[in-house]
């Protein structure tokens, strides 16, 4: 192996993994949601908060923040839900850091699995105040009844 081409790595230290003479690429797909909610017009480009659904996702959120303010979106700001699991796979609770009252609230995440925390993104944008919320995530697992639930929330 000469070169590893990653999409949306999940952790950064993966990347660590690789030899030192194996180059690795994590290539991001901040411009497939550009291309979605821009050029696709998907919602209205003003009044938006871009969510990062944990502590974790944050650059991938303020980098999509900044392609959106590179195209000219304005009224443009960041927020982050702190997520807190009780075990693997189970969200114990979640805060919101920053404003949401009154904003197109946009999530970035890289994966959904079970859909459990874009349920619970959701439903805490909306106690804040979010006039409606969208997703992008790189990578759809979408296990067991994950679509079923989304679809439901």
């Amino acid at each position: 192996m000469d070169r590893v081409i990653l999409v949306e790595v999940h952790s950064g230290q993966i990347q660590g993994f690789f030899g030192p003479r194996v180059p690795v690429d994590n290539l991001e797909a901040n411009l497939v949601a550009l291309n979605y909610f821009v050029e696709q017009k998907k919602i209205p480009l003003r009044n938006i908060v871009v969510i990062s659904p944990d502590a974790g996702g944050v650059s991938r959120a303020k980098n999509f923040q900044a392609l959106l303010a590179s195209v000219g979106v304005k009224d443009l700001t960041l927020a982050m839900i702190i997520k807190q699991r009780k075990q693997a796979g189970e969200i114990g609770s979640m805060h919101m850091v920053g404003n949401v009252q009154g904003k197109q609230a946009i999530i970035i995440d890289d994966i959904i699995d079970t859909g459990g925390t874009l349920i619970e993104a959701t439903k805490v944008l909306k106690k804040f105040g979010a006039l409606n919320v969208s997703c992008f995530a790189t990578h759809g697992l979408f296990s067991g009844k994950a679509l079923e639930n989304i679809s439901k929330s």
